[in-house]
């Protein structure tokens, strides 16, 4: 990470950087320490993927279309994403009008370990999901349609954290980070999401402990 990291600050300076690697959001974390760029320029690739596997999901459920199924995915891209079903829409109609709590509970689990069965069919991991969910991101910045995709982002006081990087909806356009927007969330997902954050902080403390940014 260092090495390529530290290529692209040295060649490419104005760039803006989308993550992939995992654990992606401590890499996040990462790439912002060792560039010192403003946070706007990094990106970690997370809901955009997180939120398309659900997206199909709900998709294979309904019936309807995917094009017309909105999704949601907050916290890390791991074991404790949160999915937020009660801010889904498909066509203009809330998801909730449309599928049990039972099945949607089912659509989160399929999402959150979407990932491992596909490396459990392939043998090897997943890509094209992720390459399409670049691509979107990508398209968003090169476009400047500013267009809300949750992503993984350095946290400044948003949703009462600052200093860690963590999976909320952002607008993406020509500067990267347009916006990062909060979400009013209930007291059951604040819960949650200091669960996910906690989980990211625990890998950021141990490159801390490690002195991997030392000299950075």
């Amino acid at each position: 990470m260092k090495d390529v990291v530290g290529n692209i600050v040295e060649n490419s300076p104005n760039a803006i950087i989308i993550c992939v690697s995992n654990p992606l959001d401590v890499m996040t974390y990462a790439i912002h320490k060792i560039t010192g760029w403003d946070r706007n320029r990094i990106i970690g690739m997370a809901g955009a993927l997180d939120g398309s596997r659900m997206a199909y999901q709900i998709s294979k459920l309904t019936g309807i279309s995917k094009r017309q199924t909105g999704s949601l995915v907050i916290g890390d891209h791991g074991e404790n994403m949160i999915p937020l079903p009660d801010k889904i829409l498909v066509g203009d109609v809330p998801l909730n009008e449309l599928i049990s709590k039972e099945d949607m509970e089912g659509i989160i689990e399929r999402t959150r370990f979407g990932g491992a069965e596909i490396v459990k069919h392939l043998g090897t991991s997943g890509y094209y999901g992720p390459g399409r969910a670049i691509a979107h991101m990508v398209e968003a910045i090169l476009n400047d349609t500013h267009t809300i995709i949750s992503s993984s982002v350095l946290l400044d006081g948003e949703y009462g954290f600052s200093n860690v990087t963590v999976g909320v909806p952002a607008v993406l356009g020509r500067n990267g980070i347009e916006r990062i927007i909060e979400l009013k969330l209930d007291e059951e997902i604040k819960t949650k999401f200091k669960v996910s954050v906690d989980s990211i902080q625990s890998g950021i403390d141990i490159l801390n402990e490690n002195n991997f940014f030392k000299g950075e």
